[in-house]
């Protein structure tokens, strides 16, 4: 009998329309919509320095000269390396 009553009681807590309050939010006080739009005054200014701060670094790469050459690093792992000559000291090491 309880198990069938579960279904019942899921479909009308669905079903229900939401409640509106004064202010028109649905379902949350006026300290909660405060709190929220408060929010909006830390996230706004961080966001701002977050952008600058991304177009300071790109400007100073760029007139580093970081993206002068894209083509050569790209280049450069399939030439052979050239072979290094044996020091003195390692070959003394191995007789």
């Amino acid at each position: 009998m309880a198990i069938n009553a579960l279904p019942a009681a899921l479909g009308r807590i669905a079903c229900e329309p939401p409640t509106l309050t004064q202010n028109g939010a649905i379902g949350k006080s006026p300290q909660q919509l405060e709190a929220t739009v408060s929010v909006i005054y830390f996230l706004l200014p961080l966001a701002a320095l977050l952008v600058a701060g991304a177009v300071i670094g790109f400007l100073y790469a760029a007139r580093d000269g970081q993206f002068d050459d894209l083509d050569t690093p790209a280049i450069r792992i399939l030439f052979d390396d050239q072979p290094r000559p044996c020091s003195r000291a390692s070959n003394e090491e191995l007789s």
